[in-house]
C-alpha cells in the first residue's frame, strides 16, 4: 500500500513537471502596453528614459523568443523585467516633462513679477 502511494506521488510529480503551461499572453500584452505608454510619453526623447525603453523592448523580444521555444518560466521572468523597465521609462519621461512644465511656470511668474515692477 505504501509503495502504491509513493509510486502515485512520483508519477504525479512527473506528469506535473511535463505538463506544458500556456504562454502568458496576458503578460505579453501587458508588457507591450507598458512599452506603448512609455513611447507615448516621449520616453525616447529623455536620455535615461530612452535607455530603459530600449531595455524593455530588447527584453520583451527576447522573452517572446524564449516563450516560443518553450522556456516559459524564463520568458515570464524576462517579461516582468521588460515591463518594469517600460514603467520606469514612462516615469522618467513624465518626471522630465513635469520638470519642464514647472520651469516654464517659474519663468512666467518671474516675467510677470518683472513687468509688475
Amino acid at each position: 500500500m505504501k509503495k502504491l502511494g509513493i509510486v502515485g506521488m512520483v508519477a504525479g510529480a512527473l506528469l506535473a513537471g511535463c505538463a506544458e503551461t500556456p504562454a502568458p499572453m496576458a503578460q505579453v500584452h501587458s508588457t507591450s502596453q507598458s512599452i506603448g505608454v512609455a513611447e507615448g510619453a516621449q520616453a525616447r526623447n529623455v536620455p535615461a528614459a530612452s535607455y530603459h525603453l530600449a531595455l524593455a523592448k530588447e527584453q520583451s523580444a527576447k522573452a517572446e523568443q524564449l516563450l516560443a521555444n518553450g522556456y516559459t518560466e524564463q520568458g515570464k521572468r524576462l517579461l516582468l523585467r521588460a515591463e518594469s523597465d517600460a514603467q520606469l521609462a514612462y516615469a522618467l519621461a513624465r518626471q522630465d516633462s513635469e520638470r519642464v512644465a514647472a520651469q516654464k511656470a517659474i519663468d512666467r511668474v518671474r516675467t510677470l513679477q518683472g513687468s509688475a515692477r
